[in-house]
């Protein structure tokens, strides 16, 4: 049988629950001192060092450089296309007799003075002019055929007197010593135009003669000569590589040694003579060097050291050495600010010309030297770095 509980065994039991809640209320409180109070510390400290840091700005330093002096090189595979004309008929001049030696063949090139064919054993020569002789020239003759009659002895070495458009004495010697050249059985006063055949271009490549040894000398106006298609145009269309762009300088293309000027801009390859008669007429596509026509020097620099101005003129800033730069152990200041330039915070701006920019880096061709000071990063040290 259970009887009562005792007095004095209800109030130790009671006295131990309160203490038991007392201690889990402690640990509580611990436990929630723990959390908070490094939470707590955290937010003081980065207050007291954001008060401390906000009234500090932090100033970035000037990057001062040099340029690097190099060559600038830049050659290229290069891939043409040449544009055909139409053959060219040159026609026979007004000459008689009977053709007793024929030089010319099919494959040869004519220059003005190379010998087609002998009527009557007096050659007669390929003479490139203006226009065809019309008329026999002889003392007292004037003339726009006379100037081209002394030009036409000038490039055959027999004339060295002033191209006068009048036939006088030294243009009479001329024209003797060429018609025993010719071999003209006595020395001759007057010119002749049965001496020559006109032809419209020097390096005629010619494909037909019709001209025939032992017969009768062509009739005046017919077909004498035929030449190959001509070459009318050589355009550049594409070069590798092509993801580089071509620098601001005169360019040329090479051929096989054949150097020619090209305008890089309309893509047209110059001064066709130097090439035509080094290519076929079937050569549809031909395969070049693409280059520099003269290598040159350069200063390279980082490209964010080359300003633009609003008209789209470029300029560097030059360190000038003044006192209060922000720049320890300044270089040498070599070229010197031009008249009515602009000065910024210890730095002169000098316009120049760039040939290239790419791969993060400027070639500049003009404007500083390699013993110039320039800041690399205008933007983070100058107001306003644009060129004025």
């Amino acid at each position: 049988t259970v009887g009562p509980t005792p007095p004095g065994r209800v109030e130790s039991n009671r006295d131990t629950g309160s203490s038991m809640k007392r201690s889990s209320w402690m640990l509580r409180f611990a436990g929630l001192v723990l959390i908070l109070g490094p939470l707590l510390l955290l937010i003081w400290i980065r207050q007291t060092v954001d008060e401390r840091l906000d009234p500090v700005t932090l100033e970035p330093d000037p990057l001062i450089i040099q340029p690097v002096a190099v060559e600038l090189v830049d050659s290229r595979v290069a891939t043409l296309i040449p544009e055909w004309g139409e053959p060219t008929i040159v026609v026979a001049s007004e000459v008689f007799g009977t053709v007793t030696e024929v030089y010319v063949r099919p494959g040869s090139t004519l220059m003005s003075g190379d010998p087609l064919f002998a009527v009557n054993g007096v050659d007669n020569v390929a003479a490139v002019t203006e226009f065809p002789f019309y008329r026999t020239i002889g003392s007292g003759a004037r003339g726009p055929d006379v100037a081209q009659l002394q030009d036409l002895l000038t490039r055959l070495g027999y004339y060295e007197a002033e191209v006068t458009g009048v036939y006088g004495s030294a243009t009479r010697a001329a024209v003797g010593e060429w018609s025993l050249d010719l071999q003209v059985p006595k020395t001759a006063r007057t010119f002749d135009p049965a001496w020559v055949t006109w032809m419209p271009f020097e390096g005629f490549e010619v494909e037909t003669v019709s001209v025939i040894k032992g017969a009768p000398a062509p009739q005046a106006g017919s077909e004498l000569l035929v030449s190959t298609r001509v070459l009318l145009r050589l355009l550049l269309t594409e070069y590798e590589p092509e993801a580089t762009p071509l620098v601001e300088a005169p360019y040329v293309v090479d051929i096989d040694g054949v150097v020619m000027p090209i305008d890089v801009d309309t893509r047209e390859v110059g001064d066709l003579d130097m090439i035509r008669n080094a290519l076929s007429w079937q050569e549809e596509r031909i395969t070049g060097e693409l280059r520099l026509a003269t290598e040159e020097a350069v200063l390279v620099v980082p490209a964010a050291t080359v300003q633009t101005g609003a008209d789209g003129s470029l300029c560097v800033w030059v360190f000038r050495g003044s006192e209060g730069t922000p720049q320890a152990d300044p270089l040498s200041r070599a070229t010197e600010p031009a008249p009515g330039s602009v000065s910024e915070d210890g730095y002169d701006v000098v316009s120049v010309t760039v040939r290239r920019d790419d791969f993060g880096s400027t070639a500049i061709a003009t404007g500083i030297t390699d013993q110039d000071s320039l800041l690399a990063n205008p933007h983070e040290i100058l107001a306003d770095p644009s060129c004025p």
